[in-house]
């Protein structure tokens, strides 16, 4: 694969160096993705878990979950059909249907929820804070990986 790489590196104007910085680059850009996601919209779905909100009769308002100045992870959720699959919402005075989870108006009396048949899902995508160690080590990785292509195999 490094020979076919190299080839076409040598055929067009880009060099094997340019290219292996560019999918570099495309990795720290997706780390740091994952890193924001996790940090951002996990916050949420963390203080959810914690709370122990899994149903209509437990669920949780922002200020209750410590979450009224986590403005990104609402923006984010309002917009995010995957996370509306993941997080509930009830609105006081509102019917709760599939309709009204799907335009969410969100406001101080809107309570959150992650169902039970949602909880695992729920853990494994966003229940670690543990991905600043991880983008840290990946992209220094990267770098490195970067560094050997471009002194040592790019000649």
């Amino acid at each position: 694969m490094g020979a076919a790489l190299s080839a076409a590196a040598r055929t067009s104007n880009f060099s094997l160096p340019f290219i292996v910085w560019m999918l570099i680059a495309g990795v720290i850009i997706a780390f740091i993705i994952v890193f924001c996601n996790k940090r951002i919209i996990g916050a949420l779905v963390r203080a959810i878990i914690d709370a122990e909100a899994t149903s209509e009769e437990t669920s949780k308002t922002l200020s209750e979950l410590g979450q009224e100045g986590n403005t990104t992870a609402i923006s984010l959720y309002k917009g995010s059909s995957s996370l509306k699959r993941i997080i509930k919402t009830v609105n006081p005075g509102e019917a709760l249907s599939e309709e009204n989870n799907k335009k969410a108006i969100i406001d101080e009396n809107t309570r959150f929820y992650i169902p039970e048949d949602s909880l695992f899902r729920a853990q494994k995508q966003y229940g670690s804070d543990d991905s600043v160690l991880t983008v840290i080590i990946g992209t220094l990785a990267m770098i490195a990986v970067g560094i050997i292509v471009t002194l040592f195999i790019a000649k």
